[in-house]
């Protein structure tokens, strides 16, 4: 159970976990199957009832500097830490920089490598760039850890 209030925010990133975890099996699953899937994992009837019991009030700031997370850029996974946050006016967004744990190969070419140990980016309120690669996939997906599971 998690210690933070379930929020908007909160339920479509573990919607969105559970899809990506189900596609790394080999399995898709639809993005409302999977809505539904975190309402009956948190008690309720389906995905509706859920959303009708959470707040409408804004969320607070998604991230903030010194803050743990983890995601991936360029399709390789990665954790670290946010070196400094800014909230932008329109949408939501954040712009954030990142510092990884471990330098990250942003080259997905065979014998070519470039490793980076910290990137900035703009992060909507989904807590994805709204850059993409060739097939779609966000330049960068972040994710707050879980200060329960440290």
């Amino acid at each position: 159970m998690s210690i933070n209030p379930l929020s908007l925010r909160s339920a479509k990133a573990q919607a969105r976990e559970l899809r990506a975890a189900i596609a790394a099996k080999g399995r898709e699953i639809s993005h409302g199957q999977a809505l539904e899937a975190v309402a009956r994992h948190h008690g309720h009837r389906d995905w509706n009832t859920l959303r009708a019991g959470l707040p409408d009030a804004p969320e607070p700031e998604a991230f903030r500097a010194g803050q743990r997370v983890h995601g991936a850029y360029l399709g390789h996974a990665f954790e670290g830490v946010i070196l400094g946050a800014e909230m932008l006016e329109a949408g939501g967004r954040c712009r954030v920089t990142l510092r990884f744990d471990a330098a990250v190969d942003v080259i997905a070419f065979a014998g070519m490598s470039n490793w980076r140990r910290q990137v900035s980016a703009i992060i909507g309120p989904d807590e994805t760039s709204a850059d993409r690669t060739s097939d779609g996939t966000p330049h960068l997906r972040i994710f707050p850890d879980n200060p329960a599971a440290s």
